[in-house]
Formats: structure tokens, sequence, C-alpha cells
């Protein structure tokens, strides 16, 4: 398992259409090389990870805040178009030589929450056997994150309710209708 928290330096999600999956890579800043890590996502992966990333939106956010559910969505939102706005989507995903997993991409199957000594969330991804990732994320590097599986999950035409501040999606996900 590799565990990236500072070093974070890019992440990068792609349609495989090929494959019917999604291309995810990370390089990290550490060290004098960069390293790269590939993994898929299938299209129930990306759901689980939507759910966890959500999980990990609403945890940050104190419940007694907010009167409603809807009024943390909207709060929600409002945070997310907040995040993107300082986030860098423009510069070229930097090519890596170094592969600490292999060039070939990892499928996924497993995603799950912790918090490490410090009291931050990180975000475990895993496959069903072997190495995978673990990710502390940032509120900005959170909200990109969702904005990137979102685009992609989109691009895919995976007809996934990926979207923010949309009250229905929240009492759906929580099975309140």
């Amino acid at each position: 398992m590799f565990t990236i928290m500072e070093q974070l330096h890019q992440m990068q999600l792609t349609f495989a259409p090929e494959e019917d999956r999604l291309l995810f890579r990370v390089n990290t800043a550490g060290g004098r090389q960069r390293a790269e890590f590939r993994f898929w996502f299938t299209r129930r992966y990306a759901k689980l990870l939507w759910m966890a990333l959500m999980n990990m939106l609403e945890r940050r956010q104190p419940r007694e805040k907010f009167k409603d559910e809807i009024a943390q969505t909207q709060a929600l939102a409002q945070e997310h178009q907040k995040a993107l706005q300082q986030a860098d989507f423009q510069t070229q995903y930097e090519e890596s030589a170094v592969f600490p997993l292999g060039e070939v991409p990892i499928l996924l199957s497993r995603v799950t929450l912790k918090e490490n000594e410090r009291g931050e969330q990180i975000l475990c991804m895993h496959p069903t056997q072997g190495q995978g990732l673990e990710l502390g994320l940032n509120d900005q590097i959170l909200h990109s994150f969702c904005k990137l599986l979102a685009d992609s999950a989109k691009t895919a035409e995976w007809d996934l309710p990926f979207d923010f501040g949309r009250a229905e999606d929240l009492i759906a996900r929580r099975g309140l209708n």
C-alpha cells in the first residue's frame, strides 16, 4: 500500500472506451523523480468511490450547523464551486518514468475511509488482492477529485447522478424518499 499525503502532485482521470473503464493516474512530487500510479475504475467502482467522496465531504461539515439536509446540500454545492475556482485543470499532466506498482493499471475493487493519527481522513483504494493507494485529500483536492470523477463518468455515458447541490440526490442516497 502506498500512502500519498503531502507529496501528491497531479491526478488525471480519463475514459478508456475500449476498456469501458476510467484510467486514474496519480503522480507524486517527492524526490528527484516523480512516481506515477495507475488504476482502473469500473462503473461499479466509480459509484462506490462517489459515495465515499460524498461521505468525506459530509463529515467535514458539522450537521448541527444546518437546519435540514437540503440546506446542507446547498452549502456543499457552494463550497464545491468555491474550491473549484482555486483548482488548476489547465496544466498538462506530467508523465513519469517511475512506476512503483508497474505500468499496467491495477483494477480497483474496494474503497474505504479511515483517519490518520492527526484526525485527517484518508481515502483507501485497493484491488481485491495486492497493493493499492491511500490518499490524504485536503478540501480543494477532494472537490477537484469529485469534479474529475463526475466529468469522466459523464464522458463515459454511464448515466450516474454525480452532481452537487441537488437535494433529491442526497435524499435518494440516504433512502429517505
